[in-house]
């Protein structure tokens, strides 16, 4: 079993393998999970309890939505979506309310032509991002797609990277800026509320015309008051949410070597790990914007999460064959990361 994916619960280790197979381990004793599992899952996501378990698979041409409950070992909920849907690839996550169940979807050649040749049509920015979002309801469970679109039209907003901000609403990061889907209205703006500033980074810098590049990696912590935005050119920002100035407001000290693919805060906010194409990982103080530890991977890193109590960074890395890294931090006036 070649591991794709792995989220760590409670009491539980889910394993999602390259082959769509799903399984459930006992942390306590290392056994699988005795009850029935979806099949064909092709990406997964926990909920706030660490014991609500949501997967995303295919049933015939259908996307199919499960629910899992690991604590009485059984299957809540199950629906498919109303409609047929093409894509290259596609993951999940949650609203921060568990409400809604969002989905990117990296489209289809032919799909990103049409979308790109409506958006010039409607004389709409251009479109660089190959994906596109869309939410479904889960409390509802009729399998409607509610899609992440531009303003008073019906072309769809794409983007890089998804992740929930407060309540229904989503970010989603796109070229320069960080647009804000409040998914009940179908709204999608540039700054979190009316009377906060616009998240644009030409904003940031007195000197912007030298700092170029796009975000490839976003995350927010768990409090909701800060972002980081890992980007091409290798810089990573943490910025707070309200203001969108980063920390210092200036061009961080040290940053990766090549484009940023990976963010991820700790569970207490005061940690941010961030990965690039060249294996680099770096833990940085999430309060001063500062770098306290680097190293680099054996294989490529496929992704990244804190252990609930922050004290542990796993990395899941490479491809011909996974290897599972384990960084221990130690907090304290000099802090440190050990292997």
């Amino acid at each position: 079993m070649k591991p794709r994916k792995i989220l760590c619960l409670k009491e539980m280790c889910c394993v999602l393998s390259e082959n769509r197979e799903l399984r459930v381990f006992n942390l306590q004793n290392s056994e699988s999970a005795d009850f029935e599992l979806p099949i064909d899952v092709l990406d997964i996501v926990k909920g706030t309890n660490s014991m609500t378990l949501y997967t995303l698979g295919m049933k015939g041409k259908y996307l199919l939505v499960s629910v899992l409950d690991l604590k009485q070992k059984t299957i809540r909920k199950s629906f498919p979506l109303q409609s047929v849907i093409k894509f290259e690839t596609v993951d999940i996550c949650l609203s921060q309310s568990e409400r809604y169940l969002c989905i990117r979807l990296k489209v289809v050649p032919e799909e990103l032509e049409n979308i790109k040749a409506s958006s010039e049509k409607r004389s709409f920015s251009p479109q660089y991002h190959p994906n596109k979002f869309v939410a479904v309801d889960l409390q509802q469970e009729t399998g409607g797609l509610m899609p992440c679109v531009r303003n008073f039209s019906p072309v769809p907003h794409l983007g890089e990277v998804i992740c929930p901000h407060m309540g229904n609403s989503m970010i989603i990061n796109n070229k320069d800026w960080v647009r804000f889907w409040d998914i009940p209205t179908g709204k999608c703006r540039r700054r979190a509320k009316d009377k906060e500033q616009s998240s644009n980074k030409s904003n940031w810098f007195e000197n912007f015309k030298d700092f170029k590049g796009q975000s490839k990696a976003l995350a927010q912590s768990k409090d909701g008051r800060t972002m980081a935005l890992g980007m091409k050119n290798g810089y990573v920002f943490i910025f707070d949410v309200t203001t969108a100035y980063p920390i210092g407001e200036k061009l961080p000290i040290t940053k990766h070597a090549a484009p940023v693919r990976h963010v991820v805060f700790s569970t207490d906010c005061r940690w941010l790990a961030s990965a690039c194409e060249n294996n680099k990982i770096k833990i940085w103080n999430s309060t001063t914007a500062s770098e306290i530890f680097s190293t680099k991977a054996l294989g490529e890193v496929q992704e990244m999460i804190f252990s609930i109590d922050s004290r542990h960074l796993i990395v899941l890395s490479g491809k011909q064959f996974s290897r599972i890294l384990l960084y221990r931090i130690h907090a304290g006036d000099n802090s440190r990361v050990d292997k």
